[in-house]
């Protein structure tokens, strides 16, 4: 009963969760073909473990590029499709998300550039005429807030998904300015 006892032992040990043990004994007809099935069966699973561990390590540290390519059998094949699937997912999310704060970002410092021309070119205006009426000078204030916030969305660019809608109001509000300055520009 030795290969009976020993292939318990082996067993105890695994529902334990050590992957480390395996059978040693020396036997002969049906125990060594049970001590060879119960340790081929360990080495698998010691080895999917190990490669599972490893990618989601590998995902933990930030690096999405990983795959798991080595052939599963069984009911493990659904673990490595579920795992390969949750990489690729997360991969295309990340780069999705680095698009759109690309996107943002342009589109911001596009908002700053353009707001901050504007307020240099309205701040000249007022130096060289001395009689402005009291809409040009509100106009020239609504502007230089336009500045402001257009500089407020290039530092915000780092949050940009939950501020591009600001982003968007901040530009139709300057559009609405500068038409309002062009409108003035004309009556002065």
């Amino acid at each position: 009963i030795a290969p009976i006892e020993e292939a318990s032992a082996i067993l105890t040990q695994l529902s334990q969760g050590n992957l480390q043990t395996k059978m040693d004994g020396d036997y002969r007809g049906d125990h060594a073909q049970i001590k060879e099935a119960l340790n081929q069966t360990i080495s698998f699973l010691s080895q999917y473990v190990a490669e599972i561990t490893s990618t989601l390590e590998e995902m933990g540290r930030g690096n999405l590029n990983q795959e798991i390519t080595t052939i599963y059998l069984g009911d493990f094949q659904a673990i490595k499709i579920a795992l390969n699937d949750i990489t690729t997912s997360l991969s295309a999310t990340m780069s999705d998300i680095n698009i759109a704060a690309g996107q943002v970002e342009i589109g911001s410092q596009q908002i700053s550039s353009g707001g901050q021309a504007l307020s240099q070119g309205t701040t000249e205006q007022a130096s060289s005429i001395q009689e402005l009426t009291a809409s040009i000078e509100e106009v020239a204030g609504e502007t230089k807030r336009n500045a402001i916030n257009a500089n407020q969305a290039n530092q915000l660019t780092l949050t940009a998904q939950q501020n591009a809608e600001h982003g968007n109001v901040q530009m139709q509000q300057m559009l609405r300015s500068m038409a309002e300055i062009n409108a003035s520009s004309a009556k002065i």
